[in-house]
Formats: C-alpha cells, sequence, structure tokens
C-alpha cells in the first residue's frame, strides 16, 4: 500500500514541477518579448532625436550675417526691377505688356523672398536647407532679372 501512494505523490509532485516550470518559462518568454519591443522604440526614439539634433537652427551669429545680406540682395533687386520699369516705359515696343507681366511676377517673387525670410526667423527650423533653397531661389531670381534686362535692351 505504500507503493502506490508513494507513486502516485511522487507522480504528482513530478506534474506541479513541470507545470510550474513550463509557465515560467512562458512568462520569460513574454518579457523578453516586451523587453525587445521596448528597446525597439528606444531605438525609434533615439533615431528621431538624432534626425531632429542634426536639423539645426542658426545661431544667432550665422541669422544675423545671412539677414544683412540677404536685405541687402532685396533691396538690390528692387532697384534692378525699377530699372527694368523705366527702361520699359522709354522702349515703347510691342512686347511691352509681356514684359511688364514679367517685371509683375518678379516684384512679387521678391516679396515672396522676403515674407520666407521673415517666416524662417519666427519658426527657425532646418538652418541648412532653408540656406540652401534660399540661395537657389535668390540667384534664379537674379538670373530672370538679368535675362529680362537683355531682351528689353535688343
Amino acid at each position: 500500500m505504500k507503493k502506490p501512494i508513494l507513486i502516485i505523490a511522487l507522480s504528482a509532485i513530478a506534474v506541479c514541477g513541470l507545470s510550474i516550470g513550463c509557465a515560467n518559462n512562458a512568462d520569460k518568454l513574454a518579457e523578453a518579448n516586451q523587453e525587445t519591443k521596448d528597446a525597439k522604440e528606444e531605438l525609434a526614439n533615439a533615431q528621431v532625436d538624432a534626425a531632429v539634433s542634426a536639423q539645426r537652427a542658426a545661431t544667432a551669429e550665422e541669422w544675423k550675417l545671412f539677414r544683412l545680406e540677404s536685405d541687402v540682395k532685396i533691396q538690390k533687386r528692387e532697384a534692378e526691377i525699377a530699372a527694368l520699369k523705366q527702361s520699359l516705359r522709354k522702349t515703347g515696343g510691342e512686347s511691352d505688356e509681356i514684359n511688364a507681366e514679367k517685371i509683375l511676377e518678379l516684384e512679387q517673387r521678391n516679396k515672396d523672398l522676403n515674407a520666407k525670410i521673415n517666416n524662417y526667423e519666427a519658426s527657425q527650423s532646418d538652418w541648412a536647407t532653408f540656406k540652401r533653397e534660399y540661395d537657389y531661389d535668390m540667384e534664379s531670381m537674379s538670373k530672370a532679372i538679368q535675362d529680362l534686362g537683355t531682351n528689353n535692351t535688343k
């Protein structure tokens, strides 16, 4: 009689031990999965933080210098546009209407560039991108003024 009770007791202990061991592994697996998810989220956040820090705003000195240079360029463009208007009045040719429209377009682009600087001053976003785009826009406007001026003299 002692043997069957001993076998049943040992079997019960073995079954309990196995069920506890399996449940423990399942918990460990769930915990490891959660840690993996947390690590991935931290990595994504770190990557976003790195990207944001790479898109730095201009320092105060860079901004002042760039603003002064831009103001001078904008005033120069305004003077060139005024000169084009004067030359347009003197020519009296048949292409005056087309050139007048182009001059109005140039005036608007000049105003837009000035507004772009004022908007950047308020937002202080990515400095390198802003500067590159602004310089490109300014250069293309300068070429347009030059092209219009050469067309008027012919």
